[in-house]
């Protein structure tokens, strides 16, 4: 090919649509691009059909640097104080002790990286080809691209993904504060101010304390409640129906450990041939037994049974706790001390308090599991309020840090990180305490719906292992287990809701904008565009006070519900009528049984609990989406294969294949690359962007004379900006030299696009959106919420910034502003 026929090529530009929040179905969000300019043809230009393709594409990791040594390290010693070396591993160190340090961001993506286990699983996108005839009759080749990502974040489907969820909102969140305050110790003080770099460290060490306390104490005081409940089972079985049932139970079992042995341990052909005569065996004994057994070995029954679930219950137990291991390290070896601890507990109690003689074996069996759940619940209880103390000793320690942080930007910063690290501890709390108390009523309401079947509760006289601690036992079971919902420093269950109530009361209005909005859409060229967008900035302010109300409420109402619940006991304080009937334990009670009734206990079946359950996460995904995005792209577990590590493998892999693309002649086949980025997906995209140029990652080749990025509704600024503040500092650091309202234009502020290697960088927002907004000019900037035709929208350079007029966070992609904006950059 001779160098006229290279300058008679019709141009090629590749276009990367890379989606946003709400999970859109693989190859959609491509469509969607190439849809768009079909549709609209913009500025005079001709767009054909487009053909698609199908590409599996290879994938490999980015070459990752090693990341700097933690600033803090913990000694290994044997028994409990071993759990500190793996509680460490929990914790953002990202450092800032490298001869040449990285800003955090960078740090953080790179601690993400270095340990990733690539499977090299290959990714199958679409590539849609059209071409672009101008008024001119000139021809350009437009190839477009997905990124897709919704998979690498979201974990299952159906129930999986239902207890996912509420496993996020309940233990998860909480760790986005954590990872807030643990890089702001690192990287908020400068090296030289010694004692602001303690109490910063300090104050995050208290807080992961807390952290750890909700975390990793609850959830195992949780389980050793549910394991010493399922020894209830025996004795709620009919004694006539027990030896059947538990030969049944001792066959399952006993099978189950023959396959599990046969299958790994027997590495011959011969493995399925024994299995299959143990089968047999196993089998024809347990008919044998079952037809053999008289009604009277009932003894026998028992026994059978009871092994039987101690078997299924330590496998559970042992998998279950590998598997939050990952996620929480410590976890395993505190339930293991944990569970030494009940056991003793528990053996003391049998000891101190002689369960009746005269009871049948599977009702003395009950009693000592009665026992043993009694005892998780009192350290369940403990644990709570150890928690509040280091909460309020957190609490006071920030105070500390903001009293010694020197200047206004830098405490504008620390109040942006203390705000959500409050806020997703509450948030967590609140989630943990409803789901808990909620689940607990709703087990109860089906247990003794179904007594029929298996009577779980005891019968026998009811005895208390701490009296001082716990409820007397005053009445049936039931009526015992009732009043432990409104033990445990719960007290303050309906004042904490009211709090609540009074924070989304402040926040209604924004909520019914955002609905409204959302339900009928306003054009672009609406007459009230721009009071909308000023009352949406109002709202994001108003939403932050309402946190601030919400957390306040909660916090201090639980801290003085557990000191009224249990100063009597410990102190000896008798307090007045009037502060015990206002933490009054039956309005806690109350409360639970009518959440549970309406939402899961009114279902008659554990099917129906499941569907109930499937039911509600999918009508409160639009709401909880968000949260659960961000969670998940900011995780940092399983160190192997962080969602984060998986996105930017498959990114590099799809932008390697798109840059290496070459011609006949050698030449790179596209002359442009657009990436076409919404909501999520320009974080993704800016991040990954940046930690290429950061790195100086040379594969794949990104350079601003091929690469141009547009985002939509980016939520950079007005969401992980504010709420991370060191994490992307990078995003307003112009703030810290300049007034956060001075000026409209974008010229000279963060962040960018040099940094991220792209020769043009365009922002794009809608007055009506409440997720992303501006990137670099001030929310109450004249004219930044009216709408702009594309020859007054502000520019400098290599950054430009646009306002679609009316509009929500969902219809970029149907916008004819945007089918001309990408137009522009194709030419």
């Amino acid at each position: 090919m001779t160098a006229g026929d290279r300058d008679r090529r019709p141009a090629c530009v590749a276009i990367v649509a890379v989606h946003g929040v709400g999970s859109p179905a693989q190859f959609s969000t491509a469509r969607a691009a190439a849809d768009l300019l079909v549709q609209y043809q913009p500025n005079g230009a001709s767009f054909g059909a487009f053909e698609e393709r199908q590409l599996i594409i290879p994938t490999e990791p980015l070459p990752v640097a090693p990341s700097a040594p933690p600033a803090v390290t913990y000694i290994r010693r044997p028994g409990p104080a071993s759990i500190l070396a793996e509680l460490a591993k929990d914790r953002s160190f990202v450092g800032r002790n490298r001869e040449e340090p990285s800003p955090p961001d960078v740090a953080f993506m790179r601690a993400q990286l270095q340990d990733y286990a690539s499977a090299r699983e290959p990714y199958e996108t679409a590539e849609l080809v059209g071409e672009r005839v101008d008024r001119s009759g000139a021809r350009t080749a437009v190839h477009v691209f997905e990124m897709h990502w919704a998979d690498l974040s979201r974990m299952g489907s159906g129930l999986l993904r239902v207890l996912g969820a509420l496993y996020q909102l309940m233990l998860h969140i909480s760790h986005l504060g954590r990872k807030t305050l643990d890089i702001g110790s690192q990287f908020a003080p400068q090296p030289e101010d010694q004692e602001l770099n303690e109490a910063w460290q300090r104050f995050s060490d208290w807080h992961a304390a807390a952290i750890r306390l909700f975390a990793i104490g609850m959830p195992v005081a949780i389980l050793l409640m549910l394991v010493s409940a399922a020894f209830f089972i025996p004795a709620g079985v009919g004694p006539e129906r027990r030896p059947v049932v538990g030969v049944v139970a001792a066959v399952i079992v006993l099978l189950g450990v023959a396959g599990v042995f046969c299958f790994t341990r027997l590495r011959t052909a011969r493995a399925a041939h024994a299995y299959a005569a143990t089968f047999l065996v196993i089998v024809g004994a347990g008919a044998w037994l079952g037809f053999r057994l008289p009604a009277r070995a009932e003894p026998f029954g028992t026994l059978a049974l009871t092994a039987s679930l101690g078997i299924i219950v330590a496998s559970a137990w042992v998998a279950l706790l590998g598997l939050y291991d990952e996620s929480q390290p410590g976890s395993r070896r505190l339930a293991r001390w944990g569970v030494l601890l009940t056991t003793a507990l528990t053996v003391m109690s049998c000891v101190r308090a002689p369960i009746d003689t005269r009871l049948e074996l599977a009702e003395k069996l009950r009693q000592a599991a009665f026992f043993a759940f009694q005892w998780g619940f009192v350290l369940f209880s403990v644990t709570w309020l150890v928690l509040w103390a280091v909460a309020f000793v957190t609490f006071v320690l920030g105070i500390r840090v903001l009293m010694l942080t020197p200047s206004q930007p830098a405490m504008r910063r620390l109040l942006r990180a203390a705000w959500t690290a409050r806020v997703t501890l509450g948030f967590s709390l609140l989630a943990s305490s409803l789901v808990v108390l909620v689940g607990y009523e709703t087990a109860l309401s089906l247990a003794v719906q179904h007594t029929s079947y298996v009577d779980l509760l005891p019968r026998a006289q009811l005895q208390t292992v701490w009296s001082w601690f716990l409820p007397a036992p005053a009445g049936s079971a039931i009526d015992f287990f009732e009043a432990l919902i409104a033990a445990g420093g719960t007290l303050a269950l309906p004042h904490s809701m009211a709090g609540l109530a009074a924070a989304l009361l402040m926040v209604a209005w924004f909520i019914a904008l955002i609905m409204l909005t959302s339900i009928r859409t306003p054009g672009p060229n609406w007459p009230l565009a721009e009071q909308l967008g000023f009352w949406f900035t109002a709202g994001f302010r108003w939403l932050r006070a309402a946190g601030n109300v919400a957390t306040t409420v909660f916090f201090v109402g639980f801290l003085a519900g557990g000191i009224v619940a249990f100063a009597p006991a410990i102190f000896h304080v008798a307090w007045q009528d009037g502060l015990t009937q206002f933490f009054d334990p039956m309005r806690t009670t109350q409360i639970v049984r009518s959440i549970a009734y309406v939402l899961l206990a009114s279902a008659a079946t554990v099917a129906a609990v499941q569907a109930r359950l499937a039911v509600i996460t999918t009508q409160a995904r639009p709401a909880i989406g968000i949260i659960l995005d961000v969670d998940n792209y900011l995780r940092e577990s399983p160190r192997t294969a962080t969602p984060r590590a998986r996105m930017a493998e498959r990114y590099a892999s799809l932008l390697r294949h798109i840059t290496e693309r070459k011609n006949p002649d050698g030449t790179a086949f596209f002359d442009r690359i657009i990436l076409v980025s919404h909501s999520q997906g320009t974080v993704i995209t800016a991040d990954f962007l940046r930690f290429l140029a950061e790195e100086k990652i040379a594969s794949p080749a990104v350079s601003p004379s091929r690469f141009r990025l547009v985002t939509m509704g980016s939520p950079l600024r007005q969401l992980y900006a504010q709420h991370f503040p060191y994490l992307y500092g990078w995003i307003d650091s112009w703030e810290d030299v300049q007034p956060p309202l001075s000026g409209g234009a974008p010229g000279g502020k963060s962040p960018d696009p040099a940094n991220l290697r792209v020769g043009t960088w365009v922002n794009l927002y809608t007055s009506g959106d409440y997720v992303g907004r501006t990137l670099w000019r001030s929310e109450s900037a004249p004219g930044v919420w009216a709408r702009e035709p594309f020859s007054a929208a502000p520019g400098a350079g290599d950054r430009r910034e646009r306002c679609l007029g009316a509009g929500t966070h969902t219809h970029y992609w149907t916008s004819a502003d945007v089918a001309a904006e990408i137009d522009v950059l194709i030419t």
